[in-house]
């Protein structure tokens, strides 16, 4: 068997190999990160609001006090205002 154009199909299969590429310089920079002033604000604010107890416990042993004595007393207008307030924040 004669085998003949041997030498074309090498030339093809060179010219369709993958030529290496020579070595990645190494890049020496880091990663940043930078916060916009209103990021720092709100950050600030919510560590202000987390260190913050839920309750003011003055407030709440006023109120004890004041009910356990009797002389606790709503305003039925501040209330009825109140109440009409949340109704309208809901619905909104």
């Amino acid at each position: 068997m004669k085998i003949t154009g041997i030498q074309q199909i090498m030339e093809t299969y060179k010219a369709n190999r993958v030529k290496k590429t020579g070595a990645v310089d190494k890049v020496s920079k880091k990663d940043e990160v930078a916060f916009s002033s209103i990021g720092k604000d709100f950050q600030t604010a919510l560590k202000a609001v987390s260190q913050a107890p839920d309750l003011r416990m003055d407030k709440v042993q006023e109120l004890q006090q004041k009910m356990q004595l009797g002389t606790y007393t709503v305003d039925a207008k501040d209330a009825a205002d109140k109440m009409v307030e949340r109704i309208f924040d809901a619905k909104i």
